[in-house]
């Protein structure tokens, strides 16, 4: 398993449920349309807006998962796919939009299988 994570090593696992990063905050609202990750409904199709802080890819005998969580600093969420192990553009610091249907795979953890997504550069650049 390998995993990238903004300002820390590659083989630091995500904590679950531990809020978000201090450099996410402020994120939340400045894309209209999007609603904080931290008052998300699960099982309801939602539009989130974030900063992208880790990029994990798990292989697995079947099939490679690669998991893509961005922090809004209301929370955070992984936008999953199945079969890839990059998507161009989806790098670390970038600010993005995912659109899906938030599922709960585990206690503190939400996701959105195969979102679709929206680049929006780096925030720097907005």
């Amino acid at each position: 398993m390998r995993l990238l994570r903004r300002g820390g090593n590659d083989e630091s696992e995500p904590k679950p449920g531990n809020g978000s990063p201090a450099w996410a905050r402020g994120v939340a609202g400045t894309v209209t349309g999007c609603q904080p990750i931290g008052a998300l409904e699960l099982r309801r199709h939602s539009r989130v807006c974030g900063i992208v802080g880790s990029i994990k890819v798990v292989p697995r005998e079947d099939i490679t998962r690669l998991e893509i969580t961005i922090s809004d600093g209301t929370g955070e969420i992984s936008g999953v796919w199945f079969g890839h192990n990059r998507i161009g553009g989806l790098d670390l610091g970038q600010l993005v939009v995912f659109e899906g249907v938030v599922g709960n795979p585990a206690p503190g953890r939400l996701e959105i299988l195969h979102p679709t997504y929206q680049l929006l550069g780096t925030p720097a650049t907005r």
